[in-house]
């Protein structure tokens, strides 16, 4: 939890030890619960709109994470731009940003 607030800005909201260890955390009105539950962690993660993908890889970057590359994801006819981050318990979290069309010329 405590690289969690650190890195990623967020608030512990809440914390309960059963049925097991959990911790609520909070950013911009989002909360996102993190719990021990004994599976493989790096399987797990989760993929997280933003609206701005620069400022928040510059903000993620400033506070020590390690940002991977930025790229380009299409899905259902949408392109995304994206990046990854990698958390010390192995989470992934996926941060991407819809690519507007260009304009018809």
């Amino acid at each position: 939890a405590a690289w969690y607030a650190q890195h990623f800005g967020l608030t512990e909201v809440e914390r309960s030890a059963e049925p097991h260890p959990t911790v609520l955390m909070e950013r911009d009105g989002v909360r996102l619960g993190f719990q021990e539950n004994g599976g493989d962690s790096s399987n797990d993660g989760a993929a997280i709109l933003v609206p701005d993908i620069g400022a928040m890889a510059a903000e993620l970057a400033g506070r020590g994470v390690a940002v991977g590359e930025r790229s380009t994801d299409e899905r259902q006819g949408q392109q995304y731009e994206t990046f990854s981050v990698v958390a010390p318990d192995q989470l992934c979290y996926y941060f991407y940003q819809a690519v507007a069309p260009a304009e018809n010329l």
